[in-house]
C-alpha cells in the first residue's frame, strides 16, 4: 500500500510539472480549448466519399515529374464532368502562366474552357501560390490547403476560412462541400481560433479510394466512357496534379469533407478525464519504477507508452480527440521520480545497515571481553573447587551461556554483512553504466567520421581501437551500406601505418580478365595494349593499408592467385619474372557468412 500510495503522489506531482511546462511555454490551440458547440450536429451533405485521383510513375513517366501540360489537366476535367462526376476538386500549379514548351497561352485557354463548361470545379490553393484570375473566376470555388499543427507536433486542425485581402477564402474540404450541396458554415463547430477540428493527421484514405492518373487517363484515351462513368459518376473527385503534392495533405482536406457530409464531428476529452488519464498513466509509470528492476521497468514504460498512443490513435478513429504530449511527459517525468526516490531510498537502508552492523560488533567486543573474565574466574574456581564445588558448576553454566550467545552473535554479525554485501551487489547492478568511457569512444569515433550514439556501434569502435594496434589482418563483417568502409579507414588511421596509403578496392566491381593486372599490375609487353609497367593496387599500399571490399564476392580461381600475397606478402607482375615484395596491412570486408 505505501508502494502505491507514492506512485500516486509522484504521478500527480509529475502530472502537474508536464501540464505547467508545455501548457506555460506552448503556442496555438492546446487540447483544452475546444468550444462546447462541437457536440451540435452540423447539416449533412448526401454523397459518396471523395476519389483521390494521384500522381503515379507510369503518368509520370509519360508527361514528366514536373508540372504538367495543362491542356492534359483540361481534358481530365472534361472527361470527368461528361462521366457525371458530381465535384471536381483540382490540386495543381496554376499560378503562373503555362511555359511554351508545355502548351504555352493554348494550354492555359483549354483549362480555363473546361473548367467554366464542367461549372462544378474547385481550385486548391495555398494563398502564396494562387490561382490565376484566369482559372480561379471560371473555377465553381476556391478553397486553401492550410492546416495547423499542435504543440505535439500533430495536425488535428484546418482554418475554416483564411482571410486573403479583402476575400474569405473556405477550407477546400468546405469549399467540396459547398459544391455539392448548400452548406451552412455556421453551424460547423469551431474552437476560438475559427479551426474545425479533424482527426489527428486527417482520416486515412482508403486504397479503395485512391486512385493512379493512369486509372483516369488510360479509359479516356481509349474512349471508354463506361469505365469513367463507373469510377466518377455522382461523386466527389479530387485531382492532385501537382508536383510532389503529399497525399497527407488531401487526407485531412477529404476528412474535412468526410465530416461536413456526415455532420459528425471529432471532440475533445473533457479536461477533467483528461487529466485524471493524465495523472493514472504518470502513476502507473511510477509503480513500475518502484516495484521492478530497472531493465524490467524500463520495458514495460515503453509497453506503456506504445499502448497509450495506440490508445489516442483508436480513440481518434471514434471521434475522440485525447491528449497525447501531455501524459507521454508526465509518464517521463514520473519515471525520472520513481528513479531517484529508489536511489535515495536504498542510500538510506544501506547507511542503517552499516550503522547496525557497528552496534553489532561494539557488542560482541564486550561479549568477548566478558567470556574473557568468565575465563579467569574459571581458573580461580578451579583452585578453590576443594573448597566450593558448587561454585566451580556456576562458573562452568555462565561460560557456556556467554559461549552460545557469542556464538548467536557471531551468525547475526555475519547474516547481517551478507545483507549489505547482497544489497551493494544489487546497487551495482541496478545502477546505470557510467559515460565516461562511452564518451570517449564517440568523440574518437566522431573524430574519425564515424557519428553515432550507439553504445553497441561504440563498443565495435573500441574494440577495433585494440585490433587497429596490432599487425594482423582485420575482417569487418555486416551488410552492405553499413559503413564498413569508415571502419577500415578509421582502422588505417589508429594504425602505426597512418603515415601510409590507404587503397580502397571493390573486389565485386573488378572484371575477371583484368583481376591479376588490377590486383598485382604489369610490366611493358605484358599482354595486347601493356605500353608501360603500371602498379597494382597492393603495390600502391606499400607501408600503407589495403582495404578489400566485398572479398567474398571472388572467384575461386581468384581466391587461389589471392592466397600468396595474403600469406607471403609477394607476388608477380603480369609478365614479370622476379617477384615483387609489399609491406601492407590488409583489411577485408564481406557481407557474406565466409
Amino acid at each position: 500500500m505505501r508502494t502505491v500510495a507514492r506512485a500516486a503522489a509522484i504521478g500527480l506531482g509529475a502530472t502537474a510539472v508536464a501540464a505547467a511546462a508545455l501548457l506555460s511555454g506552448g503556442t496555438g490551440t492546446t487540447a483544452f480549448e475546444w468550444s462546447f458547440y462541437a457536440l451540435l450536429p452540423a447539416r449533412a451533405v448526401t454523397g459518396e466519399p471523395p476519389i483521390v485521383v494521384v500522381r503515379d510513375a507510369a503518368s509520370e513517366s509519360r508527361f514528366g515529374p514536373g508540372v504538367w501540360d495543362r491542356a492534359v489537366l483540361a481534358r481530365v476535367v472534361t472527361s470527368l464532368s461528361q462521366a457525371g462526376a458530381a465535384v471536381i476538386g483540382l490540386e495543381a500549379s496554376l499560378d503562373q502562366p503555362s511555359a511554351p514548351g508545355r502548351g504555352g497561352a493554348a494550354s492555359d485557354a483549354l483549362l480555363s474552357q473546361a473548367i467554366g463548361l464542367a461549372d462544378n470545379v474547385v481550385l486548391a490553393t495555398a494563398l502564396a501560390t494562387a490561382p490565376l484570375p484566369g482559372f480561379a473566376q471560371h473555377a465553381k470555388g476556391t478553397g486553401h490547403t492550410l492546416t495547423v499543427t499542435d504543440p505535439d507536433g500533430v495536425v488535428r486542425r484546418v482554418p475554416l476560412f483564411v482571410q486573403a485581402g479583402e476575400r474569405r477564402i473556405p477550407a477546400f474540404g468546405l469549399a467540396l462541400a459547398a459544391a455539392l450541396a448548400d452548406v451552412d458554415a455556421a453551424r460547423i463547430p469551431v474552437d476560438r481560433r475559427g479551426q474545425a477540428l479533424v482527426p489527428p493527421m486527417g482520416a486515412r484514405i482508403p486504397r479503395e479510394r485512391v486512385v493512379g492518373f493512369t486509372d483516369v487517363w488510360t479509359p479516356i484515351e481509349e474512349r471508354r466512357p463506361d469505365a469513367l462513368r463507373n469510377l466518377a459518376a455522382d461523386r466527389v473527385v479530387l485531382v492532385l496534379a501537382e508536383p510532389g503534392a503529399p497525399l497527407a495533405r488531401a487526407s485531412v482536406q477529404a476528412s474535412l469533407f468526410d465530416r461536413i457530409r456526415s455532420g459528425t464531428w471529432v471532440r475533445e476529452a473533457p479536461v477533467g478525464l483528461a487529466l485524471l488519464g493524465c495523472a493514472l498513466l504518470s502513476a502507473l509509470a511510477a509503480l513500475l519504477w518502484l516495484t521492478l528492476r530497472w531493465w524490467k521497468a524500463a520495458i514495460a514504460a515503453v509497453v506503456l507508452a506504445l499502448g497509450y498512443v495506440a490508445s489516442v490513435v483508436l480513440a481518434g478513429t471514434l471521434g475522440l480527440l485525447l491528449p497525447l504530449a501531455i501524459p507521454l511527459c508526465a509518464s517521463v517525468v514520473a519515471s525520472a521520480g520513481a528513479l531517484l526516490w529508489t536511489q535515495l531510498r536504498a542510500s538510506h537502508r544501506m547507511r542503517h545497515l552499516e550503522g547496525e552492523v557497528t552496534t553489532i560488533r561494539e557488542g560482541l567486543i564486550r561479549q568477548e571481553s566478558a567470556v574473557e573474565a568468565l575465563e579467569e574466574d574459571l581458573e580461580a574456581a578451579r583452585a578453590a573447587a576443594a573448597r566450593s564445588a558448587g561454585g566451580e558448576e556456576a562458573l562452568r553454566a555462565q561460560l557456556a551461556a556467554a559461549r552460545a550467545q557469542e556464538e548467536r552473535t557471531r551468525a547475526r554479525l555475519e547474516e547481517l554483512e551478507q545483507r549489505v554485501r547482497a544489497a551493494s551487489a544489487a546497487d551495482v547492478r541496478e545502477a546505470p553504466p557510467g559515460d565516461a568511457e562511452l564518451e570517449r569512444v564517440q568523440r574518437e569515433a566522431e573524430r574519425l567520421g564515424i557519428v553515432t550514439r550507439d553504445p553497441a556501434l561504440l563498443a565495435l569502435f573500441r574494440d577495433l581501437e585494440k585490433a587497429a594496434r596490432s599487425l594482423l589482418p582485420i575482417l569487418l563483417a555486416g551488410e552492405p551500406g553499413t559503413g564498413k568502409e569508415l571502419f577500415a579507414r578509421a582502422a588505417h588511421r589508429l594504425s602505426a601505418r597512418a603515415e601510409g596509403p590507404f587503397v580502397a578496392v571493390n573486389m565485386s566491381a573488378i572484371p575477371p580478365d583484368l583481376f591479376e593486372s588490377e590486383m598485382f599490375g604489369h610490366v611493358r609487353g605484358g599482354f595486347t595494349g601493356a605500353v608501360a609497367d603500371r602498379k597494382g593496387f597492393f603495390e600502391q599500399a606499400n607501408r600503407g593499408t589495403i582495404f578489400l571490399d566485398e572479398v567474398g564476392e571472388l572467384r575461386p580461381d581468384h581466391q587461389s592467385k589471392l592466397l600468396r600475397v595474403l600469406q607471403d606478402k609477394s607476388f608477380y607482375r603480369v609478365g614479370g619474372s622476379r617477384p615483387t615484395t609489399v609491406d601492407v596491412r590488409i583489411v577485408a570486408a564481406s557481407n557474406r557468412d565466409l
